[in-house]
């Protein structure tokens, strides 16, 4: 019996990939950069925007984490009050709905932060400071180190899903 694959959109670390790889998934990263720690079994190094579904065979599940910092920038106080700032750039997020739309996975899940609600409506799930839009499941509060606590220049690890709320979720699609 072949592995189950993954897309992980936008995948940076790889922290879907770890959770889905320990779950026994074939994992297939796509980021706009390079990503020297991304342990999946493939690593596509391109612009979402561009991809074309049919590229992907045998999808059965769809994460993606679209960059958060404008959504995040977006509800700041303190960036408001210098001026108007304009709406985020939605390609992204829309190029992960319509990769759904193409390869049709029986799964599909996008993360980001709680103001992305502003742009794409009331998520679906919400577990501080994860919000997801796609798919409902159930998916457990999970301990996580605050984001807060990272550095500046640790923006990758910040964004990086925890590996338990990756695994859990791996394993109840799995079934």
């Amino acid at each position: 019996m072949s592995k189950p694959r993954m897309l992980d959109l936008c995948c940076g670390l790889g922290g879907w990939t770890d959770g889905f790889l320990a779950a026994g998934y074939y994992c297939i990263g796509v980021d706009s950069e390079p990503q020297p720690a991304y342990k999946g079994d493939e690593l596509s190094i391109a612009d979402i925007r561009e991809l074309v579904g049919e590229r992907f065979q045998d999808i059965s599940a769809i994460l993606a984490s679209p960059p958060c910092d404008e959504f995040s920038r977006f509800r700041q106080p303190w960036l408001r009050r210098k001026g108007h700032l304009p709406a985020p750039d939605m390609s992204i997020v829309e190029a992960c709905y319509r990769l759904r739309d193409e390869i049709q996975p029986a799964f599909f899940l996008l993360e980001n932060v709680r103001s992305a609600q502003y742009f794409l409506g009331q998520a679906t799930i919400a577990r501080e400071p994860y919000y997801f839009w796609g798919d409902a499941l159930l998916i457990p509060r999970v301990m996580h180190r605050q984001k807060q606590s990272y550095g500046s220049n640790q923006k990758a690890e910040r964004a990086k899903i925890p590996f338990d709320l990756a695994y859990s979720i791996a394993l109840s699609i799995r079934g």
